[in-house]
């Protein structure tokens, strides 16, 4: 019953056990509560408590309803009575047994999991057995067309294709049990003998936390079957602690400078706590994912917000409470706040999908509650409850769940430290005094706080904690003293002045009508404990009454409008406020006292460094010759074991401090042998990583990883990745689970094992780093034990072993080596200077992209329903990836060509239906459709390759006269051209020729791009006009070398006289051009309609162009030996030292989708800016560069409140009249235009700014 039965004087309503029965139409809820089947009378009870508004009695009286309702009421009452006293013995049998069942009640799967994945080296099925090893637990789950299987217990993904509810049981000992052909029946009697049941869910066997008829055996032993087991140490720890026995053992540990870190690290979940995920928003799915992220990271900041707010619930009196009205504005308040925490109570279904809706949230939060797991019984807002915003990932979320209540404790880790945010709803005292009670809900929340973290270093207190919330505290309450724990009231400590009654019945008219006490009292609260986080401020906020029919920022849910009324013009309006409470916003700084502990060696670990143990040398070959073919991270690592990594970052002193660190710890570890012993794998689902398992050593190798973990705890990830600790290894390949990689592990260790598992001694570890896509280099070299001594030669010798590209492989293979006879004083071998800029595709990129080709077009065959035939493919290559220009990084363009029927918007959606139809199965992700476009194309992802594919509707683009191509439409004729091209291009030179003419091409490429003079969107020559200059460079002249070609490039067009076209044969252009305008010079396509490649120059490029030409050839003059006169000419332009002033173009989008549009629109766009600046007389130099996300990588810019940002620079200069010019009107059209675009990208903005060039800029 509602408060509306206090508020209106209703009499006393009692309950008979029978049915529910809401009565709506009338101003109050009457409540029959009867029969509840046994396994829903928990919901029932959780119902109860939470509401705090019910009262239950066994009763027969009468009910008091308004006259109009008089006659039918008592009839149904009389005929409801007759069966009371009939069901009363039934009742209380079934009360009796459900509170027996309550007593059995067995953990869930999801706990057993969690204890299991994160504390198996600590648990024991055995008194004093050994720990728990993973790799020998098995998961019995039910196949919903199989019925029972088993998998290994590593190999289960939470989340994935298996939900919690399917497992049945958790057993150890001996190997899975087979699966048969057909189906697969797994029962106890199939379990290996040895097999010990660890929790089963029909026997409610749990020897893990002891729960269902686990406690009842008097000896401590349980039997299913033949099986029997001892109740695990862990449930007799958790019996101790209920007597007081527990005893907390803490360690301090110097970190060199002679002061104590806190080092804390997650050891258990806190006793009635399970782990519950955290959620972020995937842009791409459009939906609230699992927040996958390991949380080991630890953030760094000087401080942070705090907001907490009751946003009042809407489960009763939708007239009261009128939550269509309040909660879109309250949604704009949230917003507005843009607090780093934001903590909610109250929280309904309701609300979480409105919430969950709103861009700026899916943006910015991670989440603590998603509207898919309403239906599951861990849900935090059914029937109603709190959750928790971050603007970081919580390390782990602990969620407390009885019958009445449900807490929900989020760890992060920031500066080193642990920091807990309790988000509470205590209980009220609507039922009477219940201050008892939430002294000890308090008590049970800090006492959770303490258990989930081993504090190393630290006494009680030693980390953050935080308590926000509803408390529901009288103006004389406050945190219980016998708590052990310092808390400080942040309100008391700060607005010492201010009483703070948080809910107002004097200026909040919806406290006034929804109070009980009718007195103002502080129920919100902030309270916080710890040594090192102080809290800076506190306010109230949301005080101020709204507008209901004020419009507002907040997207609604259509889907609400059925259970949230719209009262707005019903009756009188009123101004409302945003809930019965007020919210509490707070802010709070770390202190840089000296009493704060140093975190130099727990700095967040990234990906880009690493300690690791190298092989030697003459043990590389087979290593190499293996992962050159079937490791991805071949050219990134060398071979190698891991021992930390992630580690910390490779800036400033820290991997000085890290060698001096371990140089220290390492003093006493004396170099030890090893030797690789055979081959084993790690399996991952359908992957599979073979790698050397070390024989001799592996002992001391994993000692050793100990003694270097201990000094950077936060470096843990590799201790982490299996259940029994760290592994050692050396990586060979990754390839895909089942016979063929059990074949080649097999003929390998055969094959090779002579070859690797030659005995050294492992005297000294490396600290190695990466830049960006690099391969890894040696930093720092520590030795162990009596082996630290002066090794500055041995040193100098491997650091530049490891700098060299041959690193990468001892195998003679020309593609991949060369040295320094290429670079010599007299001469440089262009190839050679081409592949250590890595511009040359690898033999195995190659492969990759012949294996894209046949996925492509295997699809498209299915598509268009034709045979796929190698010899004539359907799809064909076409520009760089076609004539060879390519390297690793490059994308890949082709077209389709199709029948004469079906035009490029029926392709579209033809293709794009049957790869949603294929799913992960094809191999194909889709990334964008762009059918607007002068070209149309569809965008793909085929193996980490981007592929932009064209169409054309004609099915053999071979042998096409003009008349042919006149007949196409001119998407499909744009498209088939750039094929016709490619082909002419590729056709026109002998085969002995084409290798030096690529080598050219890419070589004036490279040139174009240091001097930034190669973006057709710029209005500079693109990559295909390029081309066709070197070609007709190789049309006039005879040319013997690479070297000769570029050096004959720059010497014929230094002088040309481009009043004459340019043809890729040398013959004269078939096209009919305009008498060349100033500002164009005529680079001829190779086919119809023969269009001039570069069309989109200004009168500032042209000049430009010319420029660069001129000073390259009077370079090539000048010098007299082509290394010299390579290396001058292609020296990087500063195009950031060039100008006095520069106009900044940034255009912020919300999805890939987006900053795909918007760079096409600066493609498209940006020469019009240029001719309407040039017209005014300024002289302009765009940037070659657009700029993805430039925000993250110079520290000048603001942040972005956009996740994609595309940033792209004009150089500006006054011309000779146009000093003081305004360039307002030509700016101000170009952002307007952007604003005007049929297909605008939704929620994208436009900045132009212009800036000085002696500010801060892009280096």
């Amino acid at each position: 019953v509602t408060k509306e039965k206090e508020r209106r004087n209703h009499p006393a309503i009692n309950f008979n056990y029978d049915q529910i029965l809401h009565d709506q139409s009338q101003h109050y809820r009457v409540l029959h509560i009867h029969q509840i089947p046994n396994e829903s009378k928990h919901i029932f009870h959780g119902f109860i408590n939470d509401f705090e508004h019910l009262e239950m009695e066994e009763s027969n009286q009468s009910i008091d309803l308004p006259s109009e309702k008089e006659a039918s009421v008592t009839k149904e009452k009389e005929r409801k009575q007759k069966k009371i006293e009939k069901k009363k013995k039934k009742s209380q049998l079934e009360e009796e047994s459900f509170n027996n069942e309550k007593k059995d009640k067995l953990r869930t799967s999801k706990d057993i999991y969690d204890r299991l994945k994160w504390n198996a080296s600590t648990t024991k099925l055995m008194e004093g057995g050994e720990s728990l090893d993973l790799s020998g637990v098995f998961i019995g789950y039910l196949d919903r067309f199989i019925g029972m299987r088993e998998l290994a217990f590593n190999e289960y993904i939470p989340g994935g294709d298996i939900p919690f509810h399917r497992i049945y049981y958790f057993r150890s000992g001996g190997p899975a049990v087979a699966a048969g052909v057909g189906k697969v029946l797994v029962k106890p009697e199939h379990w290996p003998k040895d097999s010990i049941v660890i929790w089963d869910r029909e026997g409610k066997i749990d020897l893990i936390f002891g729960s269902g008829i686990s406690s009842k055996v008097p000896s401590g032993k349980l039997k299913n079957g033949k099986k029997s087991a001892s109740i695990p140490k862990a449930q007799m720890e958790k019996e101790e602690k209920k007597n007081g026995k527990e005893e907390v053992k803490d360690s301090k540990e110097n970190n060199g400078n002679g002061k104590e870190v806190v080092r804390p690290l997650f050891l258990d979940i806190p006793n009635n706590y399970s782990l519950h995920s955290s959620f972020k928003y995937n842009r791409f799915d459009q939906n609230w994912i699992v927040n996958n992220k390991d949380g080991l990271a630890s953030e760094e900041k000087s401080g942070f917000s705090l907001l907490s707010f009751n946003v009042l619930y809407d489960i009763y009196d939708p007239e009261i409470v009128q939550c269509r009205a309040r909660w879109p504005h309250l949604i704009d308040f949230l917003e507005e706040s843009d607090a780093d925490f934001i903590a909610l109570q109250e929280v309904t279904l309701n609300f979480l999908k409105l919430l969950t809706a709103q861009t700026w949230v899916q943006k910015k939060y991670y989440i603590s509650e998603r509207v898919e797991d309403a239906n599951r019984r861990e849900s935090t807002v059914v029937p109603y409850g709190q959750i928790l915003m971050s603007k970081i990932p919580p390390h782990a979320n602990f969620l407390y769940d009885n019958l009445s209540k449900k807490y929900l404790i989020s760890s992060f880790l920031l500066n080193g430290r642990v920091l807990h945010i309790a988000n509470v709803h205590l209980s009220s005292d609507f039922r009477g005094d219940n201050s008892a009670v939430r002294r000890n809900q308090l008590a049970g929340i800090v006492q959770a706080c303490n258990q989930a973290v081993k504090i190393e270093g630290g006494e009680e207190g030693g980390n953050e904690v935080i308590i926000v919330g509803d408390t529901n505290f009288t103006n004389q309450e406050g945190m219980d003293p016998s708590i052990p724990r310092y808390f400080t009231d942040v309100w008391k400590e700060l607005q010492q002045e201010d009483a703070g009654y948080t809910f107002d019945v004097v200026q909040n008219p919806l406290a006034k009508i929804l109070t009980k006490a009718n007195q103002c009292r502080r129920y919100d609260r902030i309270f916080i404990s710890s040594n090192v986080l102080s809290p800076s401020s506190i306010q109230m906020v949301g005080t101020e009454l709204v507008e209901p029919s004020k419009a507002t920022q907040c997207q609604w849910v259509p889907s609400l409008d059925s259970v949230l009324p719209d009262l707005i013009g019903k009756e009188e309006e009123k101004p409302l406020p945003l809930s019965d409470h007020y919210g509490l916003y707070a802010t709070f700084s770390y202190s840089s006292s000296d009493n704060q502990p140093e975190y130099t060696r727990t700095d967040p670990p990234v990906h880009t460094s690493a300690v690791v143990i190298i092989p030697p040398q003459n043990l590389w070959n087979p290593i190499q010759f293996l992962r050159q073919q079937f490791d991805p991270s071949f050219v990134r690592w060398m071979p190698h074991m891991n021992l930390l990594f992630g580690f910390i970052k490779d800036e400033g002193e820290n991997f000085d401090t890290a060698s001096e660190v371990f140089t220290q710890a390492l003093k006493k570890f004396e170099p030890f042998p090893a030797n690789f012993h055979r081959l084993q794998n790690f399996q991952h689902g359908k992957a599979c990583t073979l790698y050397l398992e070390p024989g001799r050593g592996n002992g001391e190798i994993k000692q050793l990883q100990k003694i270097l973990q201990s000094e950077y705890p936060f470096c843990a990830e590799q201790s982490h990745k299996s259940g029994v600790g760290f592994i050692p290894h050396c990586k060979i390949a990754q390839l895909a689970s089942g016979k063929d990689s059990t074949n080649k592990q097999t003929s390998w260790d055969k094959e090779y094992s002579d070859q690797w598992d030659g005995e050294w001694i492992v005297d000294r570890v490396y600290i190695i780093s990466r830049v960006g896509d690099e391969p890894f280099r040696i930093k720092k070299t520590v030795f162990l034990g009596s082996s630290q001594k002066s090794h500055d030669a041995e040193l100098e010798r491997q650091e530049k072993l490891f700098d060299h590209p041959q690193w990468r492989t001892n195998a003679s293979t020309e593609e991949e080596e060369y040295d320094a006879k290429d670079l010599e004083d007299d001469g440089i071998s262009l190839e050679g200077f081409l592949k250590s800029n890595k511009l040359m595709c690898t033999a195995s990129n190659q492969a990759k992209r012949m294996r894209v080709l046949d996925t492509l077009d295997k699809m498209c065959c299915e598509t268009l329903n034709l045979e796929v035939n190698s010899n004539n493919r359907c799809v064909k290559l076409i520009g760089s990836a076609a004539m060879g220009f390519h390297h690793n990084k490059s994308d890949m363009d082709a077209v389709c060509c199709g029948p004469r029927n079906l035009d490029h918007a029926q392709f579209h959606q033809l293709l794009t239906s049957k790869i949603e139809e294929k799913g992960e199965e094809s191999g194909v992700i889709l990334v964008q459709v762009v059918g607007n476009a002068l070209v149309p194309l569809i965008r793909l992802e085929i193996e980490g390759i981007d592929v932009d594919l064209l169409y054309t509707n004609c099915p053999q683009p071979t042998n096409l006269t003009e008349n042919d191509l006149k007949k196409l439409s001119q998407a499909s004729l744009r498209s088939v051209v750039g094929y016709l091209d490619t082909q002419a291009l590729y056709g026109f030179l002998p085969e002995e020729k084409m290798e030096m003419f690529r080598s050219t091409v890419k070589a004036i490429k490279y040139w174009a791009i240091q001097r930034q003079i190669i973006y057709n969107g710029a209005g500079f020559f693109g990559g295909y006009a390029w081309s066709v200059l070197v070609s007709h460079i190789f049309a006039k002249f005879e040319i013997h070398s690479s070297e000769e070609g570029v050096e004959k490039f720059f010497e014929y067009f230094g002088d040309y006289d481009w009043k004459h076209p340019v043809t890729f044969d040398g013959n004269s252009a078939k096209g009919k051009y305009n008498s060349p305008q100033d500002q164009h010079l005529v680079i001829s396509a190779t086919s119809y309609p023969y269009v001039n490649a570069s069309r989109n120059l200004t009168a500032g490029t042209k000049q430009i162009l010319l420029k660069e030409l001129k000073e390259a050839q009077e370079i090539f003059r000048r010098e007299d030996s082509f290394r010299r006169k390579w290396e001058a000419a292609s020296q990087p332009y500063d195009f950031f030292a060039a100008f006095k002033s520069y106009l900044k173009i940034e255009l912020s989008s919300l999805d890939v989708i987006g900053h795909s549009q918007c760079k096409g629109y600066l493609d498209s766009k940006l020469v019009s800016l240029t001719l309407s600046l040039e017209s005014l007389g300024v002289n302009v130099r765009p940037s070659s560069i657009i700029f993805t996300n430039l925000h993250e990588k110079v520290s000048w810019m603001k942040p972005s409140n956009f996740p994609f940002t595309a940033t792209l620079f004009l150089g500006l200069a006054p011309g000779a009249n146009s000093k003081g010019v305004d360039i307002g009107l030509p700016v101000g059209n170009f952002a307007f235009q952007f604003y005007k675009l049929d297909h605008f990208p939704t929620g994208a903005v436009i900045d132009i700014k212009q800036i000085k060039g002696t500010s801060k800029i892009v280096q």
